[in-house]
């Protein structure tokens, strides 16, 4: 099953010790995930007095660059956030995490040809993902 755990910058990470610290920032969620931070923060039974603070965004891709700048906590598959976790923008505080049940799908129309990058592209997709 696919995983989201939350990921911030080093900075922000470095005051986060332990699972309710992720209330004290702003948290980023994608509008349309079924898996989001009301899910994550009810699995770990984190009640707040207040509504947390969550920013929601029209991509995961948003999320993702909002955390890069500082802007809060956004939670995210490992394999999308690898290019930013080598480069040491964003890092996991915490290794909890919540199942997903979304996927992402690849399609095409079959009575169309594909375009040449089109079909690298999906040749390239097919074998990483194999």
């Amino acid at each position: 099953m696919p995983r989201l755990r939350p990921y911030c910058s080093p900075q922000m990470a470095a005051e986060i010790n332990q699972t309710a610290d992720v209330l004290n920032w702003p948290l980023l969620n994608v509008i349309g995930n079924q898996q989001n931070w009301h899910a994550w923060l009810a699995q770990y039974g984190l009640q707040h007095e207040e509504q947390p603070l969550i920013h929601k965004m029209d991509s995961a891709a948003t999320t993702v660059a909002m955390a890069v700048a500082d802007c809060g906590i956004c939670l995210s598959y490992d394999e999308i956030v690898a290019p930013q976790v080598a480069a040491g923008q964003l890092v996991a505080p915490l290794e909890d995490y919540v199942g997903s049940t979304e996927s992402y799908y690849l399609t095409h129309r079959q009575d169309s040809p594909l375009s040449k990058a089109a079909k690298v592209f999906k040749d390239w997709l097919l074998e990483e993902v194999s």
